[in-house]
């Protein structure tokens, strides 16, 4: 038996959260039941779970803590409590796995390595049978998975279901999310598992429904990575016990993403399966780079060519004659690593040195790099600018077609980071928008929503809708909330008839009429004072403040100072995330970040909190002066302010300081503009939106991305 070890809360809502995010491994039709405890304030205790596990004759429990350094909690905390359970039973074995952080970011880690350790050990005999290589080298033929009746002795495994779940091979697109299909997000949204290669973008994630389970494949997400026979049968596995399975791949399923052989794996085991296109890198780079990979005078038509055959090959299959003599666009996938070994075959057998060549890494992200050479020069530009994995290799005339900059690298944040702080649903707005724009946003859920702290105050507030002159809400989350509890409690909008409703900001007023209600109220700033002033122009009047858990201090003494009477309510809690995600603090050390962006007091001390003096290297932007007085009070400068205050206002405040920046030639602090990063380097290129880079061979200057 496994068990799920988690630090408990006396807060519903915070052990909602945990178990919603392991219901499916509770629930799963596994070999190995899987469990959850609690340290504290939540039932069941490990005590209660080892007992169970006697119950059923279960030799071994292993214990597998998550969400541990909070509030103190260390390993040292877990032991006192297996050592006591081992004493209960001496007949069951427990043992303590390493445990796992509390930062949300190793949530579908913790699924996908309770599901490796409790159900897909491939590599175990175990588990499965072992697979026979046959004498030509070729891949071995689909080992049936093992019955029910392999179960360890004294351990209940659920029936299998008669009719199996579907697998849905899915290309997710070279990486801009919008770019996944139609189909493709439909399969998504009835997933009930994702097994997603890393390099999917995570905002394709999105379409999953909330209870779907994410297992990340790569090693640069979760430290693990699973063997492509692994996969095949975690697909399988996870489809005979009648889940709906979404693989989800980087580009397209069937250009070297090794789609056949899964599709053959999903065959031979009775799984249904579809197969639904994705826009392959190959091809977008003639778009995103304005590279025409087929030209009535230059290319008349266009080879997909491996650059990394594998390694199991006792020879090449690439026909470097052939390819060197092919009358139009090579694009070379996977190349990078291995430049010299194709580059030398095309010249050895007559492609001319001198033959344009483009390296476009992460095309179509907002990371996306174009760098121009040669085929004589490949190898040494590939070394000199460190180009890593992933990268298109375009060869070809084609390649001097292409302009400058093309329409994708000419948008007015192409190339800046912003890191985006806030509360999920909040940072996803302003996500869409900076990226819309050219930005690689990077999100960090800083603040995670929870109930109401007091939910009989809420509802408190509710049965007296009818006395108060003014409902204020100060932002979106508060109008959700409020109307949630109220729609909850069996009541509709008529109880908001008699009374007028104020928003603070557009957003909020924007949530409203979602509800088919207007704001009678929304201020043009976010000025206290000024608001205040513009409510309580009339007679004194009785305020309803709906509001998070943290409070608008600043807003509800500016109504009591002109006169209002106020009640406070907070429709909704939340909570600060406890660990920094080390990615964003590596980005931050190497000054990769340009800008942060705040939308709330809360947000701006919580992203202080967990990066500290890291956050220096980048520039502020925020929504208005609330937020800026925040950012003051924490020691930082604000370069940009929203002007109205909204997500469109403060994108906007962004885009025009660096085109002021770029009008006036002025340069940028050098700690938020080093000379060697990919941060925003705007200033540094008054010319163009973004810095040009020179040709290893000609100096002529060509287009890569803005930093």
């Amino acid at each position: 038996m496994l068990v799920l070890m988690a630090h408990g809360s006396r807060h519903p809502g915070w052990r909602g959260s945990v178990e919603d995010m392991m219901a499916r491994v509770r629930a799963d039709a596994a070999p190995e039941p899987v469990r959850l405890a609690y340290m504290e304030h939540a039932s069941p205790t490990l005590a209660e779970v080892v007992d169970e596990a006697h119950a059923m004759g279960v030799a071994e429990v292993r214990v597998l803590p998550i969400f541990l350094a909070h509030q103190g909690h260390v390993r040292r905390d877990v032991e006192p409590l297996v050592q006591a359970a081992r004493s209960r039973h001496p007949d069951v074995r427990v043992t303590l796995l390493e445990p796992f952080g509390q930062d949300p970011r190793f949530r579908a880690a913790i699924v996908g390595i309770a599901l490796d350790t409790a159900r897909f050990q491939a590599t175990s005999p175990s588990s499965f049978p072992a697979r026979a290589s046959n004498a030509n080298g070729a891949a071995p033929a689909r080992v049936a998975l093992p019955e029910a009746a392999a179960a360890p002795a004294g351990e209940r495994r659920p029936p299998r279901p008669e009719t199996p779940g579907t697998v849905y091979l899915v290309g997710a697109g070279p990486g801009d999310p919008e770019l996944l299909t139609l189909r493709g997000a439909a399969c998504l949204a009835q997933a009930d598992v994702v097994l997603y290669d890393y390099l999917v973008n995570p905002a394709v994630l999105e379409h999953a429904p909330p209870t779907a389970e994410l297992v990340a494949l790569g090693r640069r997400i979760t430290g693990r990575g699973l063997t492509p026979t692994a996969i095949e049968d975690r697909m399988v596995a996870e489809a005979l016990a009648g889940r709906t399975v979404v693989r989800l791949k980087g580009g397209d399923c069937s250009v070297f993403a090794r789609g056949a052989d899964e599709e053959t794996a999903l065959r031979a085991a009775g799984v249904p399966f579809e197969v639904v296109p994705g826009i392959t890198a190959g091809l977008a780079v003639g778009a995103y780079c304005e590279i025409p990979l087929t030209q009535h005078e230059d290319a008349s038509a266009v080879a997909l060519v491996t650059g990394h055959e594998r390694n199991a090959k006792t020879a090449s299959h690439l026909d470097y004659a052939a390819l060197a003599r092919f009358p139009g666009t090579l694009v070379l996938y996977m190349g990078v690593t291995r430049a010299e070994e194709w580059s030398q075959g095309l010249m050895a057998h007559g492609k001319p040195a001198d033959t344009p060549v483009a390296i476009v890494r992460w095309c179509t992200r907002a990371e996306q790099l174009r760098v121009h050479c040669t085929l004589g020069t490949v190898v040494e530009v590939i070394a000199e600018r460190e180009i890593q994995p992933p990268a298109i290799v375009v060869v070809g005339s084609v390649v001097d077609r292409a302009p400058e900059r093309s329409w994708f690298e000419s948008r007015p944040l192409f190339g800046t980071r912003v890191l985006v702080p806030g509360f999920p649903a909040g940072s996803k707005t302003l996500r869409d928008a900076l990226t819309r724009l050219g930005a690689d946003a990077v999100v960090q859920p800083a603040l995670r929503v929870t109930p109401a702290p007091e939910p009989a105050a809420l509802d408190a507030a509710l049965e007296r809708l009818g006395r108060y002159d003014w409902v204020v809400f100060s932002n979106a989350l508060a109008v959700d909330a409020l109307l949630a509890r109220l729609f909850a409690r069996g009541g509709d909008l008529r109880q908001l008839g008699g009374v007028r409703l104020a928003a603070i900001g557009a957003g909020t007023a924007d949530r409203l009429r979602s509800y088919h209600l207007s704001a009678d109220v929304v201020p043009e700033s976010l000025d206290p004072a000024a608001f205040a002033r513009l409510l309580l122009a009339g007679p004194r009047a009785r305020i309803l403040l709906v509001q998070g858990g943290r409070g608008a201090g600043a807003v509800a003494r500016a109504l009591a100072d002109a006169g209002g009477m106020v009640d406070q309510v907070a429709a909704y809690g939340s909570r600060d995330v406890a660990e920094p995600d080390p990615d964003v603090a590596a980005a931050l050390a190497a000054g990769e970040i340009g800008w942060i962006t705040v939308t709330s007091s809360a947000a701006a001390r919580s992203v202080a909190r967990l990066y500290g003096e890291g956050l220096r290297s980048a520039r502020w932007a925020s929504i208005g002066p609330l937020a800026s007085a925040s950012i003051r009070e924490l020691g930082f400068e604000v370069a940009a302010e929203a002007a109205p205050p909204t997500t469109a206002g403060l994108v906007d405040a962004i885009a025009r300081w660096r085109l002021a920046a770029v009008a006036a030639d002025v340069p940028g602090p050098p700690e938020a503009l080093p000379a060697s990063s990919g941060t925003d380097r705007m200033a540094t290129a008054p010319a163009h939106l973004t810095p040009l880079q020179e040709d290893a061979t000609t100096s002529t200057p060509i287009s890569r991305r803005g930093a």
